[in-house]
């Protein structure tokens, strides 16, 4: 079976790592993310995304959180619990252009394009503006079952 997918929009930063960073501590701040096994209930609020993978690890959970919080690095070519760029021939062969827009990547997002993406591992690509500048971020992973 395939793993569990998600994707985030962000605010454009030509600093990849920064624009995660900013990115993993919204998620983590909403709650939005799968709790570790038995923590399940509103009462889990760790303080941290540290406190949060040490519960995961004290209860034995694998699964992740199904989330950006489980990718925790750059990096310039696929590599687990990374993010990477999407290669630029591949952004042209997706999307017949080397500046998507926002709509072009909600679209292949739906059409489930990014379906090489392996489990444990992230994918990022900009979303452009009508004059070719770049805007947002996209960060689509895929998370274990």
């Amino acid at each position: 079976m395939g793993g569990m997918t998600w994707h985030y929009f962000a605010p454009y930063q030509e600093d990849t790592a920064k624009a995660l960073e900013d990115l993993r501590e919204e998620v983590f701040r909403s709650g939005n993310y799968r709790k570790p096994f038995g923590h399940e209930s509103s009462d889990f609020q760790p303080q941290s995304i540290d406190e949060l993978w040490q519960t995961f690890a004290q209860v034995e959970d694998v699964g992740g959180t199904h989330s950006i919080l489980d990718i925790f690095q750059v990096s310039e070519t696929p590599e687990m619990a990374s993010v990477s760029p999407l290669p630029p021939q591949d952004i042209i062969r997706i999307f017949g252009t080397a500046t998507p827009d926002k709509a072009m990547l909600v679209k292949a997002v739906e059409a489930d394009s990014f379906d090489h993406v392996p489990r444990w591992h992230c994918i990022s690509l900009a979303a452009f503006d009508a004059n070719g500048e770049p805007v947002e971020l996209l960060f689509y992973g895929v998370s274990v079952d």
